[in-house]
């Protein structure tokens, strides 16, 4: 399958905006780690950094190939995404998309659950 020009300038243009939205969140969390003054704080820095790129992941639409061919007009619905039709649609539960997508809300769970699980006298 050839692809298709206009729709891989969107999905680039949508890549470099991520990439742009991830470096400023970065660039944020640096910050604020260069202003920490306990290890408890850079360990929450850091635990909410990584609930940052959880909840960026990069599964949407505007991520997704087939979606921009569907905004843009060059496929007329979901049913005609090649990717849907060998993993299963992003809204059919099991598919390929969802089965990510609750494996990362699940790793997010985790994430906040369990790292960096300050002890009362940290709170202090």
């Amino acid at each position: 399958m050839d692809v298709d020009k206009e729709v891989k300038e969107v999905y680039i243009k949508n890549l470099r905006h991520w990439k742009d939205l991830l470096c400023g969140i970065l660039e944020g969390w640096i910050e604020r780690s260069e202003k920490a003054r306990t290890v408890e704080e850079l360990m929450r820095i850091k635990k909410f950094l990584l609930l940052s790129y959880l909840d960026l992941f990069p599964l949407s639409g505007s991520e997704c190939y087939f979606c921009i061919a569907k905004e843009l007009g060059k496929i007329k619905s979901c049913e005609e995404c090649l990717y849907g039709k060998e993993n299963g649609f992003c809204y059919q539960p099991g598919s390929a998309w969802s089965v990510i997508r609750n494996k990362i809300e699940i790793l997010r769970n985790y994430v906040s659950t369990f790292y960096y699980k300050p002890k009362i006298e940290d709170l202090k």
